[in-house]
């Protein structure tokens, strides 16, 4: 998280800076563009809660309770300004959907060297069609705003993998258990993601007509894998650059 506060803050350094407003014109100042657009991109990082039962040997070994995720996106995007201090906007693109998930087991006494100790690591991997629709309130005499925004993902293919690693002091001493990849782990993503969030941004005005647009959001997702228990609390860096259409 602290990674993304600096990356946001970075391209916020210039709030002080005395330049034209992006949606006002240089012939005629009273007027002002309404219709931008341009491209995006964005990185989430979320804290995942859930209660994922692993099967070994069809028994149940242990079970995932925390984990996370990271969400790499690109797409176009487009933002009308109704006045201007508010303006609606969307998004469409692709993303990448990275879940993991650990667990350490509890220690097996062994004779002569130390106890067996194992960890578990479950990834989920998918490309998702992402869509994002977002309204905001322009702050009056400054470029920052405040907003919400909705997002739906449709996880279009996606892969999953469970390994078991030794992770014990004599780790090295059986090559061939050091470690090993398990079937049976068979999750998935649900058909739709839907992630309500609020968020901050700040307009940077590069020229007439064309502005750097960031925002930072905080949100939920109540629910990601099928058929499981799962809650996660994001949080998204987006920018785009956008232009007079």
């Amino acid at each position: 998280m602290k990674y993304l506060l600096i990356i946001w803050l970075l391209c916020t350094m210039d709030v002080f800076a005395q330049r034209l407003p992006f949606y006002s014109s240089l012939r005629e100042p009273s007027s002002f563009s309404k219709l931008f657009g341009g491209i995006s991109a964005g990185l989430s990082y979320s804290m995942d809660n859930t209660s994922l039962s692993l099967l070994e040997n069809q028994l149940m070994c242990c079970k995932f309770e925390n984990g996370a995720t990271t969400v790499l996106s690109v797409g176009g995007t487009a933002e009308y300004w109704l006045s201007p201090q508010w303006s609606f906007g969307g998004t469409i693109g692709l993303s990448r959907m990275m879940t993991s998930f650990s667990k350490e087991t509890d220690p097996i006494p062994r004779r002569d060297i130390s106890p067996l100790i194992t960890e578990y690591t479950g990834t989920i991997n998918s490309f998702a069609i992402a869509l994002q629709t977002n309204a905001k309130y322009r702050l009056v005499g400054t470029n920052f705003s405040l907003g919400g925004a909705v997002s739906l993902s449709v996880p279009i293919a996606s892969t999953s993998k469970l390994v078991e690693r030794d992770i014990s002091e004599n780790a090295g001493s059986n090559p061939l258990f050091a470690e090993k990849t398990l079937l049976g782990f068979n999750q998935s993503y649900q058909v739709f993601i839907v992630e309500p969030s609020f968020f901050v941004g700040y307009d940077y005005a590069i020229k007439n007509g064309t502005y750097l647009q960031t925002t930072f959001h905080s949100g939920y997702r109540p629910t990601v894998l099928k058929h499981q228990e799962y809650t996660s609390l994001f949080f998204r860096l987006n920018c785009a650059y956008l232009f007079t259409l």
